[in-house]
């Protein structure tokens, strides 16, 4: 099959550069066009962890207009002083109470003045050269509008982290792979952890559906609602795999398993979820990953507990609203 030869071309060039954005200029900043970028960061509870990923940020070469946006969501440790402590570099905004991911995502995207918006995860450390990556595609095409980055790099090197980035890695783009043009990954979705947005699309979103993010999906399945409404407006989402963030995903396996029972729980409560007795599925998500290294004892269980998660979100949710068929435990 087609995907068969598709995923064997992109698991051997896993971190291969498709094509480098020369930009930068020997004093570290991204001259070209001038862009204007907000990073906008949503924070839990972060205290533990979020002072890497700022430091992380803080490193990249230089953009011209730079804005850092911490929401905090209304976190009970010391979230909020530490990203005090990085002003006036960071801007930290504050919810009294604890809203959820949409309502944060939306309180952020109205604070920040970018023509670029940026979205990553309050546990994330950026790679060296991930803004550079993330931004230039904007500046190379004037019809690029969304840019997903890499999002399953693990930040602790473990067995359980390997196998999972291998994993995730597999399954997103055997599921959200729409073609490929010109060495190029275009996708069907997004994923909010590391991702790009021009402004113009956000003006389209509130045009359309009064909001960028539904907040009605407060402790999950947002940003595939966001990535179902990209892809009905025909947006082009470019996978810029080098464009890399390293993540503090459950490195103990039945963390691992907790985590992924909350992400399809959450996205059924969202309106997605997934068909139990479903060949195609099971094939995509316990079978092919072993092609590439990822043993049927790691996949399995992630399938079986997926799908025990599915269940109980949509049983919660039938009085909500229909439950759309997604194919998708991969958030």
């Amino acid at each position: 099959a087609m995907w068969v030869i598709y995923l064997t071309f992109v698991m051997s060039s896993s971190f291969e550069t498709y094509g480098s954005p020369d930009k930068v200029a020997a004093d570290g900043i991204l001259h070209d066009s001038n862009p204007s970028v907000s990073i906008v960061i949503p924070a839990y509870n972060a205290a533990s962890y979020i002072t890497r990923g700022l430091e992380s940020i803080l490193m990249q070469p230089k953009i011209d207009a730079l804005q850092i946006i911490v929401v905090d969501d209304g976190s009970s440790d010391d979230t909020a002083s530490i990203v005090k402590s990085y002003a006036p570099d960071v801007t930290l905004f504050r919810n009294d109470l604890n809203r959820g991911m949409s309502a944060t995502w939306n309180f952020g995207i109205e604070r920040a003045e970018g023509e670029i918006i940026v979205f990553i995860d309050q546990d994330c450390v950026a790679k060296n050269d991930w803004l550079t990556r993330l931004v230039h595609p904007f500046l190379a095409a004037s019809d690029q509008r969304v840019v997903q980055g890499n999002f399953y790099l693990q930040y602790l090197d473990t067995l359980i982290s390997r196998y999972h980035a291998r994993w995730r890695r597999t399954v997103y783009l055997q599921k959200h792979t729409l073609h490929v043009e010109e060495g190029q990954i275009y996708l069907n979705t997004i994923n909010t952890r590391n991702m790009a947005i021009h402004r113009d699309v956000l003006r389209e979103l509130k045009q359309h559906y009064g909001n960028v993010f539904n907040e009605k999906n407060a402790r999950g399945g947002g940003d595939l609602e966001l990535g179902r409404r990209l892809h009905q407006m025909g947006v082009k989402i470019l996978f810029e795999e080098t464009a890399e963030v390293y993540h503090m995903d459950p490195v103990h396996f039945l963390a691992l398993l907790d985590q992924k029972y909350r992400h399809a729980f959450f996205a059924a409560q969202a309106g997605f979820s997934e068909r139990i007795f479903d060949a195609e599925n099971f094939q995509r998500v316990v079978i092919n990953p072993a092609k590439y290294g990822v043993p049927v004892w790691f996949s399995l269980p992630i399938w079986c507990i997926s799908m025990y998660g599915f269940q109980k979100g949509l049983r919660s949710a039938r009085k909500r609203r229909p439950i759309l068929h997604s194919k998708d435990p991969t958030h």
